[in-house]
């Protein structure tokens, strides 16, 4: 998609024209036109995106959220990338299990819970493993951008308004979701 918006960008010859768009994700059997239509609801969404004080648009709608072009949808994809490094090396002491816990927390925070402040807080030093600093580092990373929309190592370096900040790590742990369910599943077919 990153592709897609630089592409959008040297055909225009412009920053200012936007672009939104609205992706869904159906099964094969799923019926075309019903697709065609959940797509333009989609779309819709992304067309309402507020950008700051900036026009509006120029986002996409994916997994049923709208997000920003320019930096959301490259720090979802980041995370998302991290996730998979942490939960596919044993030594993180991070497993799959938090994909899961970050769905759940996103959903309370849109359900307007406030407990799922402490709860996350509860769950992330009860799942941290002391003994490695990588886990500590990567828990405490994930803390602060809950709390303050700040991300920042030697490679990334991301603000957001900490409302927003569960969604992008939500979407980020569903795009890793169905990335290693997509590679389940062409295992099992071989």
């Amino acid at each position: 998609m990153a592709g897609m918006r630089r592409v959008f960008t040297e055909f225009t010859q412009s920053e200012t024209i936007t672009m939104s768009a609205g992706i869904v994700i159906v099964t094969p059997k799923y019926p075309i036109a019903k697709s065609v239509q959940l797509a333009g609801d989609a779309e819709d969404r992304a067309k309402d995106f507020p950008d700051n004080k900036a026009p509006q648009k120029n986002a996409f709608c994916l997994l049923g959220e709208a997000i920003s072009w320019k930096d959301e949808w490259d720090f979802v994809r980041y995370f998302s990338e991290r996730l998979e490094a942490w939960v596919n090396n044993s030594d993180s002491g991070i497993s799959a299990s938090l994909i899961y816990k970050l769905y759940q927390f996103y959903g309370m925070q849109r359900a307007n819970i406030p407990k799922w402040r402490w709860l996350s807080l509860w769950y992330f030093k009860q799942v941290e493993k002391p003994e490695s600093a990588f886990s500590t580092a990567a828990f405490r990373k994930l803390k602060t951008f809950i709390f303050t929309g700040l991300w920042e190592t030697t490679t990334m370096r991301f603000k957001c308004h900490p409302d927003r900040a569960l969604l992008l790590l939500s979407l980020g742990a569903k795009l890793f979701d169905y990335k290693n369910r997509s590679k389940n599943e062409v295992k099992n077919e071989n």
